[in-house]
């Protein structure tokens, strides 16, 4: 499937194509507190990096241990805005848990972080 963006800004057009092809999205609504996410209790909010990657590395193993059709696959990281410091951080916790073998393998390929203008 190609699909072809095109939208203006200040005047200037800018034409994105890129092809797709099979692809499995995931979704993460984070941190808890933020967005759409919530908790009925206050020890489940996160206020550092830290805190945040762990919980995202640990719902990846969990989701990988329940679905592992799909942890052999490429895996990216990407996210916009403010959540761009979390990304990052998630990565590293990615980069060190695969290295030092916890869990299952995550094959990440690349992390983006998006700024949206």
């Amino acid at each position: 499937m190609t699909i072809i963006l095109i939208y203006t800004h200040d005047g200037y057009e800018v034409i994105c194509i890129f092809t797709l092809h099979a692809i499995n999205l995931l979704y993460v609504d984070q941190s808890t507190g933020t967005g759409f996410s919530f908790s009925s209790d206050n020890r489940d909010l996160r206020h550092n990096e830290d805190r945040v990657s762990n919980d995202l590395y640990d719902f990846l193993q969990a989701f990988f241990t329940e679905h592992p059709q799909y942890a052999k696959n490429d895996f990216y990281i990407m996210g916009e805005s403010y959540v761009g410091h979390y990304i990052l951080a998630f990565a590293a916790r990615v980069h060190r848990g695969n290295k030092a073998k916890e869990g299952i393998h995550i094959n990440l390929k690349a992390c983006l972080q998006l700024y949206l203008i």
